[in-house]
């Protein structure tokens, strides 16, 4: 059977629900048990004193506390402020589109930004402004709002689209439902400020900019995982963790009563299932030539010197396999789970989940007591634990109790794996803490080294690492867009 029988919860899917919860759950908990102790390698976890809540005292009383808080708000303030004056316009009109199949063409395509590395954006924001912008007090907001606005757009107008679409096919006003859905991604865009990528605050080692670009991550990053100091690391995550689960209950509570709400039904006209779309069409060119424009943003490249990027190809690949094989498991149990249950537990379970997730102190941790540090395991094993994929993998929850679809379901953790394998394909975190090595680095890492090595001198080197760097995420999606096309049309039908 195709389709789940019931609108109430089932054994079944209750448990596969609980079980990614309990998963997604142990890197936070790991880090609450570190935080009561003055935790020392040689002595391990059961051996290190206890130190009860002077770690979280030091993190509270610190001179740098206030600064984390406030650097953390106010740049998620300022990309979110970027990121909605491009989202909403554009929800806004694909709202109006009165084809379905162009509505979830343009929905799926809407997502390509987001697969695409931000250290390709930084690439990018370097190449068209000074490097001043990074290094500036009075110019980071800046750097920082032009590398994140895109993807984060990206994110919110998907969101806008999809509740759009969701309202629709129930025959309610599908611009109120875009307004809806900008706005619960609009809050739960917050998260990516408390946990922002390495590459947007690449430059913030830099004290110049410390009182501006200072995060919770970063200052953990650079504190306790360089320095080891394990108890403060941990609490500093605690207390982060805390705000971003009070972040995304209220957003997850508040889309599920409006997407309840009752509103005065519109006839739904169904479609020919063999009618062209001309808009389809266009959306796909359009999507083609803007790859192809930004596959040269960073110069033209020399293919000639192939063979000196050609080595991180194949562990770029193992790693992106291995993290999709594991994002496609965990988004099958999110996602079945999602189908089969009830509105309250998929609520409660997406807040703890997006609330708990990007644990990366204690993945660290986690990774070397079990000895994968160093292997192409540990970076696959977390990539799904990251904020955008967290908030993708809830939209798609939300589409799949649509029609409580099990082909539905699959399509959608199918272009899941996708995204999932995009960003540990190009991304620096965690493969910035897990690898050390060089056998191990993927793409995204040897971008990185090009950026800040002697290859930073070499255009045509940078512009073919860029490339290579770029290429295969934006392959993987345009395949995701597809499958999102598909299953938005398959639940709608």
């Amino acid at each position: 059977m195709n389709t789940f029988p019931s609108r109430r919860s089932n054994p079944l899917s209750f448990s596969l629900l609980i079980f990614v919860m309990l998963v997604a759950l142990v890197p936070a908990l790991y880090s609450f048990i570190l935080s009561l102790i003055d935790y020392s390698p040689i002595h391990g976890l059961f051996g290190s004193p206890f130190a009860g809540l002077r770690n979280y005292a030091d993190v509270i009383g610190g001179s740098v506390f206030f600064r984390l808080l406030t650097n953390s708000f106010l740049l998620w303030l300022i990309s979110l402020a970027a990121s909605l004056l491009l989202a909403v316009p554009v929800a806004l009109l694909c709202s109006q589109i009165k084809s379905r199949k162009t509505a979830a063409t343009c929905a799926g395509l809407l997502l390509i930004p987001v697969f695409i590395p931000s250290s390709a954006y930084f690439t990018v924001i370097f190449k068209l402004f000074s490097s001043r912008v990074f290094a500036q007090s009075s110019l980071y907001y800046f750097g920082f709002a032009a590398q994140t606005f895109l993807p984060g757009a990206a994110l919110i107008a998907f969101a806008g689209v999809v509740v759009g679409f969701l309202y629709r096919s129930a025959g309610k006003n599908a611009m109120n439902g875009s307004l809806v859905g900008c706005l619960v991604a609009a809050l739960l865009f917050a998260f990516q400020s408390l946990s922002p990528a390495y590459e947007a605050s690449m430059l913030s080692a830099n004290p110049l900019v410390y009182n501006v670009a200072d995060t919770f991550d970063n200052h953990n990053y650079r504190n306790a995982l360089l320095q080891m100091q394990i108890g403060t690391g941990a609490a500093n995550y605690v207390i982060r963790s805390i705000l971003q689960l009070l972040l995304a209950i209220i957003p997850v509570i508040l889309m599920v009563i409006l997407l309840r709400r009752k509103e005065q039904l519109q006839p739904v006209v169904a479609e020919d299932a063999i009618t062209r779309t001309p808009g389809s069409i266009v959306a796909w060119v359009l999507a083609v030539v803007l790859a192809v424009l930004f596959l040269f943003a960073a110069g033209l490249p020399s293919f000639t010197q192939v063979s000196a990027v050609a080595d991180r190809i194949l562990p770029s690949m193992v790693i992106t396999v291995f993290a999709a094989i594991i994002g496609m498991g965990i988004s099958c149990l999110l996602l079945f789970g999602a189908a089969g249950s009830g509105r309250t537990v998929v609520t409660i379970v997406a807040a703890i989940i997006l609330g708990s997730g990007n644990a990366l102190f204690a993945q660290y941790m986690l990774a070397r007591q079990f000895g994968l540090i160093n292997t192409f395991l540990a970076t696959p094993l977390t990539q799904w634990l990251q904020p955008a994929v967290l908030l993708l993998l809830f939209l798609f929850a939300l589409i799949v109790r649509m029609d409580r679809s099990q082909t539905t379901a699959v399509l959608l953790a199918c272009a899941a794996a996708l995204f999932i394998g995009a960003m540990a394909y190009g991304g620096f975190v965690p493969q910035v803490v897990f690898a050390s090595g060089p056998q191990q680095f993927t793409m995204g890492v040897a971008f990185r080294n090009a950026i800040s090595g002697p290859a930073g001198g070499d255009s045509g080197l940078m512009a073919l690492v860029f490339m290579f760097n770029v290429l295969p995420c934006l392959l993987m999606g345009f395949g995701a867009a597809v499958l999102v096309r598909l299953g938005l049309l398959k639940a709608a039908a």
